[in-house]
């Protein structure tokens, strides 16, 4: 992290941008189990969103693929 002369220097959105990073760091070093809890849900969402959606069905044209190929491709 950049102090001093070249923190004052950096563009308004580098310092937005590293001000934000700055901030996500000191939460999770304060709570890091709700920082794993909220990555491991994003994730976990995105799973079951492809899959709901078709999932890999869609990316391989294969309608015959079997459930848990596609649940796991999806995870």
């Amino acid at each position: 992290v950049l102090s001093g002369p070249a923190q004052d220097a950096a563009a308004p959105l580098t310092r937005a941008i590293r001000s934000g990073l700055d901030r996500l760091r000191a939460f999770d070093r304060r709570r890091p189990l709700a920082w794993d809890t909220a990555v491991t849900a994003f994730w976990a969402v995105a799973a079951v969103l492809d899959y709901t959606s078709g999932g890999w069905r869609n990316v391989a044209h294969d309608v015959t693929a079997p459930e848990p190929l596609v649940l796991l491709m999806s995870l």
